[in-house]
């Protein structure tokens, strides 16, 4: 098996899991107040087992987060009663196990005032985890934007 890449989405909100903050779908895609989504990223999928739930009786696979394997939620395989039919196919993901995030494709750091000059950095990067984000530099000038560092080669010195 080859090795598995995490899909970064680009939506203003973004449910991601709670533990690690992987995404898992696009705010704008939920279709209902029960975390019903039609698509969900980076997660694998359990074998089925048959549930009773509230709704009655369904056959179900549950979903867990690809990065840290905590379970996130449950895909619908198949629905007996007739009105819960809809729900085949889709997933529930469970609201006390997500962190809403918001995506960034450019963040713009604020200007850092060193001995010598003043420095304004843009970062780019794709779709970053979540904000707000601590973001400060080392004396090893190393800065650190969440999850992320990018290391300064032009200024060596301690910046702040």
């Amino acid at each position: 098996m080859g090795l598995a890449y995490n899909v970064y989405l680009t939506s203003n909100k973004i449910f991601g899991c709670k533990q690690c903050k992987t995404h898992l779908a696009d705010y704008n895609d939920i279709i209902s107040r029960a975390y019903l989504f039609n698509n969900v990223v980076n997660i694998t999928i359990s074998e089925p087992v048959e549930r009773s739930m509230t709704t009655g009786r369904h056959i179900v696979r549950d979903i867990s987060c690809r990065q840290c394997k905590e379970i996130v939620g449950w895909k619908y395989d198949k629905a007996y009663e007739s009105s819960e039919k809809y729900k085949e196919g889709k997933f529930i993901l469970e609201e006390e196990l997500l962190n809403v995030t918001a995506a960034m494709s450019t963040y713009q750091v604020p200007k850092y005032y060193t001995t010598t000059r003043n420095l304004s950095v843009s970062f780019h990067f794709i779709s970053f985890h979540s904000i707000p984000f601590s973001a400060g530099f080392g004396s090893d000038s190393i800065l650190f934007l969440g999850n992320r560092c990018t290391y300064c080669t032009e200024y060596r010195g301690t910046l702040g």
